[in-house]
């Protein structure tokens, strides 16, 4: 899940800033259109200060169907959005390996065709010329706990292949924690730190808290 956060400037330095740019550390990559909220009488000496706005990304790497990390994104950015007031939070999936998908996409086609097999009852093992085994009999007597037990065996496994238990945080596309490193999530105050230190270093004289 990949959380992305915007600063907005303060309402009195300008009128209106329509800006579509990212911030590199010290560099400023893209285009900025500015309109000024500027008096008759105001000259060039008298401008605003203008400061950029600042995106934010979290990314969370967690099972389809858990609730557990979609808990923990919901928590860390109601907490981060009460530390920023000025922040807007929008979370999203990050992919797993791209054979992991395949495999889960092949298991939830098994899952389907097993699941149609005992409900229709068509015995394949007739057609394969071989005797069905005693588990086949089981599930045609006992058909709903058998659907029951291939949906949820199927979809326990599908979850497994899919997640990773990753938490990685990125700011500004500079990589700042990493849950497949260090083997945890980062306390609150640990992510602070981390945000405030990479900001004054980009930019000393703004200050995110408000």
């Amino acid at each position: 899940m990949k959380i992305r956060f915007k600063l907005c400037p303060h309402k009195n330095s300008f009128k209106r800033v329509v800006l579509t740019q990212n911030i590199f550390g010290n560099k400023t990559l893209g285009n900025l259109t500015k309109e000024l909220k500027i008096g008759r009488s105001a000259s060039l000496m008298s401008l605003p200060t203008f400061h950029p706005i600042y995106y934010f990304r979290i990314v969370i790497v967690r099972a389809v169907f858990s609730v557990s990390y979609r808990k923990v994104f919901e928590q860390y950015a109601a907490i981060l959005q009460h530390k920023y007031p000025s922040l807007t939070v929008e979370g999203e999936n990050f992919p797993p390996p791209f054979y992991r998908q395949k495999m889960a996409s092949i298991l939830g086609i098994v899952k389907i065709l097993l699941i149609l097999l005992v409900v229709s009852g068509t015995n394949i093992f007739e057609h394969l010329g071989v005797q069905a085994p005693s588990a086949w009999e089981w599930t045609q007597q006992n058909k709903f706990y058998a659907c029951l037990m291939t949906f949820f065996l199927c979809n326990a496994i599908e979850g497994q292949l899919i997640s990773t238990g990753a938490f990685e945080i990125v700011l500004n596309d500079v990589p700042l924690w990493s849950k497949l490193e260090t083997g945890r999530i980062p306390q609150p105050p640990e992510l602070f730190q981390m945000i405030d230190n990479h900001l004054n270093m980009a930019t000393p004289q703004l200050s995110l808290d408000s």
